[in-house]
């Protein structure tokens, strides 16, 4: 288990959001929006590349810009 990361599209910035979840899980996610305290805007997980950080899982599968990536 590890923590939901993403980068945000407007500013670049990467997001720790202190949401804990599995690698699989995040790829269920594809629909859900998080929000984004750089540029105060939600996201559509879809929409942004994200990761689980610290999820052993998660460090073995390809990262996939553009999309709900794992890194």
């Amino acid at each position: 288990m590890g923590t939901l990361v993403f980068v945000c599209p407007a500013t670049g910035e990467e997001v720790s959001t202190g949401i804990e979840m599995y690698s699989a899980t995040l790829a269920r996610l594809r629909l859900a929006d998080v929000h984004c305290p750089h540029c105060q805007v939600p996201h559509r997980m879809s929409d942004v590349t994200a990761w689980v950080a610290g999820d052993e899982l998660s460090e073995m599968l390809p990262m996939m810009a553009g999309v709900a990536a794992f890194r």
